[in-house]
């Protein structure tokens, strides 16, 4: 007879369950130690099959740290399985999290405003805006889809020509179609010389780290 309170290894029994199985097996509610419920099909309970919900198997993260948070005890899991973690952050608040969110969050949540408002702040020291104008956007590296070796260089299968093009506060200035990347990669420097060349003058004239004209490009 197993009544609510027993006990076996880790399961705590609660109450009887509704469920049975296809031989007509009587299944118990019960809690796990970790705090897992789940039911149980009575024989396993008495003939000690089933001793935990799995949590011994699991990585035992006690005291471990991962961002600012510090592993303190499993709570349960979660509708996937996942044991769930009470973790305390280095605020003091307490949180609860799957080992997996606790090293992608790295914190209880309640900095994560306030650490992208401090990246920001820091980014934004380090940008110069020109006449309304983000210098930096003017240096920006190749894009990965380029396949001219050249910014605002491209062929055009179409027409069987190579295209120059540059953007400038917003505007694309198409510069012309040449039948040899040499011409077309002329042209865009021609372009950087009149859009770009003024603005990074001023940047090297000694406005590095000021926000010049705010705006953006």
């Amino acid at each position: 007879m197993i009544s609510p309170g027993d006990k076996f290894g880790k399961w705590t029994v609660l109450s009887d369950s509704d469920k049975t199985d296809s031989s007509n097996n009587k299944y118990y509610t019960c809690k796990c130690e970790c705090g897992t419920v789940r039911d149980i099909a009575g024989h396993k309970l008495r003939t000690g099959r089933t001793k935990s919900c799995g949590c011994n198997r699991s990585i035992d993260m006690t005291g471990q740290r991962t961002g600012r948070l510090t592993f303190i005890k499993r709570v349960g899991k979660d509708e996937k399985g996942r044991f769930i973690w009470e973790c305390k952050c280095d605020c003091g608040e307490t949180c609860q999290r799957t080992i997996g969110k606790a090293k992608t969050v790295g914190s209880c949540g309640k900095h994560t405003a306030e650490v992208a408002k401090i990246t920001l702040d820091e980014n934004r020291k380090k940008q110069h805006y020109i006449d309304g104008t983000l210098a930096e956007e003017l240096t920006a590296q190749l894009s990965k889809n380029n396949t001219s070796g050249f910014k605002g260089v491209y062929w055009n299968k179409e027409k069987g020509k190579w295209v120059a093009q540059i953007t400038f506060r917003r505007k694309n200035y198409n510069l012309g179609r040449y039948d040899n990347i040499e011409d077309a990669v002329a042209a865009r420097k021609a372009a950087e010389e009149r859009f770009f060349k003024p603005i990074l003058e001023k940047v090297k004239e000694g406005k590095s780290g000021q926000n010049i004209s705010g705006g953006q490009e």
